[in-house]
């Protein structure tokens, strides 16, 4: 449905009289037109290298691609990253009892 003004006048547009029924109908006629299934939306984001699912990656900070491995150059808008040293995983210290 698109709405729209044009010198004070307001137009309708509907692309189906099953959903003007629907929209104009009450509450007891609603239930007679099969309701909408929701689907599950998959949050992940696609990498920009190999165009797989992923749910944590590098971002670029210039376009915002994702990556699923550090680049010291992003493969979308072409930024150079500059990183002195990656961050070392933190070593588990043994306990002495």
């Amino acid at each position: 449905m698109e709405t729209g003004s044009v010198k004070g006048f307001c137009y309708f547009i509907y692309f189906s009289i099953l959903f003007q029924t629907y929209l104009l109908g009450d509450q007891s006629n609603r239930s007679l037109f099969p309701q909408p299934k929701l689907k599950e939306v998959d949050y992940r984001a696609s990498c920009a290298c190999h165009h797989e699912l992923v749910s944590s990656g590098w971002v670029c900070s210039v376009c915002l691609s994702v990556m699923c491995q550090f680049m010291p150059m992003c493969k979308t808008c072409g930024a150079i990253f500059k990183v002195n040293a990656l961050p070392r995983k933190a070593q588990k210290r043994k306990r002495k009892d």
